[in-house]
């Protein structure tokens, strides 16, 4: 069980050596086959500053994983198939704070890299979770892997829609903002500063109402903020009509 989720484990391993000289476990292989994590992963932790006692030393964490998939579940719809990943973090002393430091995935087409932070605020019966993300991705980017990585209750609105209405394309570069404090939902609505996406895409199918034929070979840049979201359009083709503009 993790928190108010049950994991269901269908096997799980692992090999680790701690080295008291210098303070350093080594995970040579954890292998799992859980709802969590699909898969293998190897790493290292530095826990010189556990072991000493020292209150205001972070613990250091390396984690490398291939062929392997990630899941997080409910706040994503469906479990991430990654090729490669390679993550430096530190984890703060209270371990209510972990701060990636760096972070490289191939997944698909895709190539993503970025750094951010996660932290936990407020008495332990009401934590809330705090989250800053920076990412680039890179390659062909479908559709499908936006909303894989885009949390389900996170701009709904815009995510239902690029789901039902943007079947196919590419986007060849996407920067990515997250900036949520603790609580930043608990209104319902969010801050269009705490979500940001902007991509180019190209050679993308677009069905703009149901009653209007499809939108062909759409090229352009889009925008989304928190509740809203902005495609400009530079090319494209309806039916016979060609488009050289739209919004």
């Amino acid at each position: 069980r993790l928190g108010d989720r049950n994991i269901a484990v269908g096997g799980l391993s692992v090999d680790a050596i701690y080295d008291p000289a210098t303070k350093i476990v080594t995970l040579a292989s954890l292998k799992a086959n859980s709802d969590v994590l699909a898969g293998e992963i190897t790493g290292s932790m530095d826990v010189s500053g556990i072991m000493s006692g020292d209150m205001t030393k972070p613990t250091a964490i390396k984690l490398s994983g291939k062929d392997f998939s990630l899941g997080l579940m409910p706040m994503f719809e469906a479990p991430w198939p990654f090729a490669s990943a390679d993550v430096e973090a530190s984890l703060s002393p209270d371990m209510q704070k972990l701060t990636i430091v760096n972070a490289k995935i191939v997944t698909g087409g895709m190539t993503g890299a970025g750094s951010g932070e996660f932290w936990l605020d407020g008495p332990p019966e009401a934590r809330q979770l705090g989250v800053k993300i920076n990412a680039v991705g890179t390659g062909a980017i479908t559709p499908q892997q936006v909303t894989a990585f885009w949390p389900v209750n996170l701009g709904p609105g815009a995510r239902t829609w690029v789901k039902n209405r943007v079947p196919s394309g590419t986007a060849s570069r996407a920067v990515y903002r997250m900036d949520w404090p603790p609580g930043a939902n608990a209104k319902g609505l969010l801050a269009n500063d705490v979500l940001t996406l902007d991509f180019t895409v190209t050679d993308a199918t677009i069905k703009f109402l149901d009653d209007f034929p499809h939108v062909t070979g759409v090229a352009g840049t889009g925008h989304l903020e928190g509740n809203r979201m902005t495609v400009d359009v530079t090319g494209g083709a309806m039916n016979s009509w060609l488009v050289d503009e739209a919004k």
